[in-house]
């Protein structure tokens, strides 16, 4: 018997060195090939990185008194004279919009500059923006609101051609058999839609269900199922891709899906997903399968119903707790906080090389950016000083 332990635990040791080892080798592999193909666009995006506002800049622009000093003081970093043609005063959408679309053009313009797997890692990142665009579009279509309108709040970043035609679709069969050709087909994130409409459609797919589904099914229900179908896919190419990529991003999107579940209870309590008989199915089904809390931890989520068992749901793990006992303590929302340690967890993929996270952080960076920037705004405009700490510095 000793013996037998003995054996096991050699075993044991020898499995974890070859892991170590492999391990080794993968990493001393990226360190020796990434540059041939990635190195440069890789030394862009680090440029770009000095860039952001700093936590001087951020003094700087709590202590202006108007939105056309903050415009000034926008001139004079990296953001450039980019609301230069923008008639005084500048209202807040349009500096919000101005910023994403810069951000729009720098990303496109390091997409031009790489190779494959990285061109598709970065239309990864792009998809998520595009499922915001195609569903907001949906819904705005399905309110008779004006396309110019639906069109000039599109997200910058998920823009594609076929667009403007979800805009002119008309609510009937006809409309939705075009819709169905527009975004399941010609769009990458058709897989998604596919996914999304295979669960609440018959087997003969008749068309008129799909507009039954898209009239009867809330919204934001629509949204989460395909941002947990992009969530997923997105994680196993990464996955695939291995090395440091893989365990930069694994980690990453396993907070985010862990992030996503938990809101997703917290925001259905006084909605149908909180009943009885749809907590288990209905909701379970939005969260993603995967992340630290995934299965035991969602398995514990879709049976809350109130604060108090969310809390018991969360309380195992240590990290998400200290997180919600802030929130309960009214110190931040649980929104704020995610995207504090989601800034955190971005600014640590900058700390390493040779690995795409980099590009996502940067994204996800700048979009954090920008909303310090519309915060710092509408403190300006209700003359409260008091409140421009709130804003999450990136680096």
């Amino acid at each position: 018997s000793t013996q037998s332990t003995w054996g096991v635990q050699v075993l044991v040791v020898l499995q974890a060195k070859l892991h170590l080892g492999y391990c080794f080798l993968r990493r001393a592999m990226d360190l020796s090939t990434f540059n041939i193909d990635d190195g440069f666009a890789e030394a862009l995006l680090r440029g770009l990185r000095s860039g952001f506002l700093t936590r001087e800049d951020y003094r700087h622009l709590s202590q202006c008194e108007s939105i056309d000093d903050i415009c000034m003081y926008l001139a004079e970093t990296d953001y450039g004279q980019f609301l230069q043609n923008e008639p005084s005063p500048v209202p807040i959408s349009t500096i919000v919009n101005k910023c994403k679309e810069k951000l729009a053009n720098e990303f496109t313009f390091l997409r031009g500059q790489v190779s494959e797997p990285l061109g598709t890692f970065m239309d990864y990142i792009t998809y998520e923006y595009m499922i915001d665009n195609v569903v907001a579009l949906i819904q705005g279509t399905l309110n008779n609101r004006k396309p110019e309108d639906l069109l000039a709040r599109v997200e910058p970043l998920g823009k594609f051609p076929q667009m403007q035609t979800i805009t002119s679709l008309e609510a009937s069969t006809s409309g939705y058999s075009d819709l169905y050709q527009t975004v399941l087909i010609d769009t990458p994130i058709g897989p998604y839609f596919e996914q999304f409409l295979e669960a609440h459609m018959s087997s003969n797919r008749d068309l008129s269900e799909m507009r039954n589904i898209f009239l009867e099914t809330e919204i934001e229900i629509i949204r989460n199922t395909l941002k947990k179908a992009w969530l997923e896919d997105f994680n196993d190419f990464c996955q695939k891709l291995g090395g440091a990529t893989g365990e930069i991003m694994s980690e990453i999107l396993k907070f985010q899906a862990d992030c996503r579940s938990i809101s997703i209870t917290y925001n259905s309590f006084n909605t149908s997903l909180n009943e009885s008989s749809s907590r288990d199915s209905d909701r379970r089904q939005l969260y993603p399968s995967l992340g630290n809390m995934y299965p035991a931890g969602t398995v514990a989520l879709s049976k809350a119903f109130n604060e108090e068992t969310l809390e018991d749901a969360i309380k195992v793990f240590e990290f998400y707790n200290r997180m919600w006992q802030r929130v309960k303590s009214k110190e931040k929302s649980f929104e704020d906080m995610v995207y504090e340690e989601e800034t955190k967890l971005f600014r640590l993929a900058f700390e390493q090389q040779f690995h795409y996270g980099i590009f996502y952080a940067y994204v996800k960076l700048k979009e954090q950016e920008i909303r310090n920037l519309k915060w710092i705004a509408d403190m300006v405009v209700l003359k409260r000083d008091k409140n421009m700490d709130k804003a999450i510095e990136t680096f």
